[in-house]
């Protein structure tokens, strides 16, 4: 049998932490707890802005996989937020689907797992905007501790 529950100060904080089952709470590391007071909710995890190509053809899927820090491996309580976008290289101008076209232009699609971060980006097959080669397709990522 394996302690489950501890209430009061663990590694110099206090509060309280319920371990997932067969999981010694005594000794859990994080992503091993089902609840765990000294956490923030909603903590940024990791976020970052990944070129995926310079000159993006339309109607073709671009994909691109970042591993998050090995500490965030095990979290099994993560979420995330994702936008594609277009980054003129030469003028400095940022083209998103608000702004390429009245129908969307772009559609992004992401994941968290096993502590990787999957992005896809596809470029609509009809209507894309014939791009210049100064222009790179890129996405924004954050990736959160989500709530228990």
């Amino acid at each position: 049998m394996v302690w489950r529950a501890q209430y009061g100060e663990r590694n110099g904080i206090f509060g309280g932490w319920f371990s997932k089952p067969g999981i010694d709470v005594t000794v859990a590391q994080p992503g091993q707890f089902l609840l765990d007071t000294s956490s923030q909710v909603y903590q940024t995890v990791a976020k970052g802005d990944q070129f995926f190509v310079s000159n993006p053809q339309a109607g073709v899927s671009y994909s691109q996989n970042i591993a998050l820090p090995g500490q965030f491996a095990p979290y099994s309580n993560l979420f995330m937020w994702a936008d594609a976008y277009v980054f003129d290289n030469a003028t400095g101008a940022i083209y998103t689907n608000f702004n390429l076209t009245s129908e969307a232009m772009l559609d992004i699609r992401f994941n968290v797992v096993s502590g990787v971060v999957a992005l896809t980006c596809v470029t609509s097959p009809i209507n894309f905007p014939p791009m210049l080669a100064s222009r790179d397709l890129r996405a924004s990522w954050s990736v959160f501790r989500a709530a228990f």
